[in-house]
């Protein structure tokens, strides 16, 4: 399979994941918005993310400035030490490392914001 950055509707675009079940190659969106894009998911190692940065470049969106975590498995988040100059996004339980994963330049993910009840 040929990965790329597909536009789904609108500001959202999605870079697949492999389907090949020994792949491990989870997908990654984008939100592209004048203020910078918003990452969901860091990619699944290094070169990973750097695909998908480069894919992001080709199709013009806003550089990303916020990466979101949907939560701590290792191929939704090895790829966050490729992301410099972003705003690490999660829930305040997501733990970086905790089981030996890899993080080295990854920032401590912030608590969601909550409206007021």
């Amino acid at each position: 399979m040929v990965e790329k950055l597909q536009h789904v509707n609108g500001r959202v675009w999605i870079y697949p994941h492999d389907p090949d079940p020994d792949a491990v190659r989870a997908s990654v969106s984008v939100i592209a918005d004048d203020r910078g894009s918003v990452v969901i998911d860091a990619g699944n190692s290094p070169a990973h993310a750097r695909e998908i940065q480069r894919a992001i470049a080709d199709q013009g969106l806003p550089v990303p400035r916020w990466l979101v975590y949907t939560h701590h498995h290792w191929d939704h988040t090895w790829g966050a030490c490729e992301w410099d100059d972003v705003e690490v996004v999660a829930h305040g339980q997501v733990s970086l490392g905790h089981s030996g994963e890899g993080h080295a330049r990854a920032r401590q993910p912030q608590p969601l914001r909550r409206k007021p009840a």
